[in-house]
């Protein structure tokens, strides 16, 4: 005899997970600098190969470095492939030099982070909409100020908790839109853990696993009562700098093919919160403060080299006051006192000071030391990943210097004087 039951079935969620396909950067963790630098030059080698054979596929470059090594070191044909996949949307550019810990930058360092990949918007029209700071713990208040002010609207921290409290009513609360001092805002994901998600789903190992893990996934969304979205957020697709899975897009397509929902998606960086932002942008918490700066004290464990980066912040910042203050004035045929000769000054040195910027934020990226810095201390891996990374702070700080003094040189052949004079130059805005 059977006994009928009863029950109420409501419906179902059409979820959409967007995967933004990246391996994670950290320069001179797993290989020296210069290794990690080539393995993500062959992960955009790689994923041009992949987005030719899978169309739907997608890839990301986490941060602006990457791009720089690869137009540096690949022949004009890579190059031109490169540059079509990323004005096409193929393979997303996202905005910071690299992944740096926000407190050790100074105000102008911070700027300093946009500029090339902005570089790469205004040369080639790469899209340039969105950054992500992955594996720190979490953002100064000021990172919203910072992106919003330099036309970034979408922003990810892809946190790493170890050792440290985070913003964690952010991560309940996320998507969000993240307001800094200023009021600007930036809508921002809280993502933990911080990436590989596609790896943590079993996407790199077969349709079973992902799907699996996937669902698992998922039924914590929709346990919640504080996450109404139909989107979901998969960062990043593997460890640090690890290769590109080719069974990736393989798995996908296949899930795609044999399942109407939840529906995967490749996606730039900054298709996620395009997405939400058009369904849901009016309805989403706005959170303000700061995480605080948990993993700044590894800055503190080699006290030499930082203090030397934090002087070469002021010292190329001051440098590059007076020398656009002499090319100005030498340009105008105005001094600042009467003289009698004009100035033969040189070319306004642009370079150098990218130059100097650059060993600052490679020294402030936030991988400090090598992955057997704790254990293996005195290894030979170790101890020629910090000749690496230290002299990055060497360099910032003997460029800075000489930039320092050409810039005083210049300003002050601008004052003639009778007599021997002391010319005394203030770079503060009082």
């Amino acid at each position: 005899e059977s006994q009928a039951t009863g029950g109420t079935v409501g419906p179902q969620r059409k979820w959409r997970i967007y995967i933004a396909a990246s391996s994670h950067t950290d320069i001179g963790y797993t290989q020296l600098q210069p290794q990690c630098a080539e393995q993500h030059n062959v992960n955009l080698d790689d994923a041009a190969k992949l987005i030719e054979r899978h169309p739907d596929f997608k890839w990301n470059a986490e941060v602006a470095w990457q791009v720089e090594n690869y137009l540096a070191s690949r022949k004009q044909p890579a190059i031109e492939r490169f540059l079509h996949l990323a004005r096409e949307g193929k393979i997303g550019v996202e905005a910071l030099y690299v992944h740096i810990l926000t407190g050790l930058c100074s105000h102008e360092e911070f700027c300093r982070m946009t500029y090339f990949a902005y570089g790469l918007h205004r040369k080639y029209g790469i899209p340039y909409q969105s950054a992500m700071i992955q594996d720190v713990p979490t953002c100064v208040a000021s990172t919203p100020m910072i992106l919003a002010n330099s036309g970034i609207r979408y922003f990810g921290d892809g946190i790493n908790d170890t050792r440290a409290v985070t913003f964690t009513h952010m991560d309940r609360q996320s998507p969000c839109w993240w307001e800094g001092p200023d009021g600007s805002r930036v809508l921002m994901m809280f993502v933990r853990p911080s990436f590989a998600y596609a790896l943590r789903m079993g996407f790199h190992t077969s349709l079973e696993a992902a799907r699996k893990l996937t669902l698992k996934h998922l039924a914590e969304y929709d346990a919640r009562d504080d996450y109404p979205y139909d989107a979901v957020f998969f960062n990043g697709a593997s460890n640090d700098n690890w290769p590109i899975e080719p069974k990736l897009p393989e798995i996908v397509a296949a899930w795609n093919r044999k399942y109407a929902y939840p529906k995967i998606i490749f996606c730039r960086y900054a298709e996620f919160f395009e997405y939400i932002e058009q369904h849901y942008g009016d309805k989403l918490p706005v959170v303000r403060g700061s995480g605080g700066t948990y993993w700044e004290d590894g800055a503190g464990s080699s006290a030499r080299e930082t203090a030397l980066c934090r002087n070469a912040h002021e010292t190329v910042e001051s440098a590059e006051r007076m020398l656009t203050l002499a090319s100005w004035l030498e340009e105008k045929g105005t001094h600042l006192f009467p003289v009698s000769n004009k100035i033969g000054a040189s070319p306004f040195p642009a370079a150098a000071i990218e130059e100097a910027w650059r060993n600052c934020l490679l020294y402030d990226e936030h991988t400090w030391g090598a992955h057997t810095a704790g254990r293996e201390p005195e290894s030979e891996f170790t101890k020629a990943q910090w000749a690496i990374k230290s002299q990055f702070a060497l360099d910032a700080h003997r460029q800075s210097t000489a930039l320092l003094d050409q810039g005083s040189r210049a300003l002050a052949s601008l004052v003639k004087t009778d007599g021997v004079s002391l010319v005394v130059l203030n770079t503060a805005s009082w």
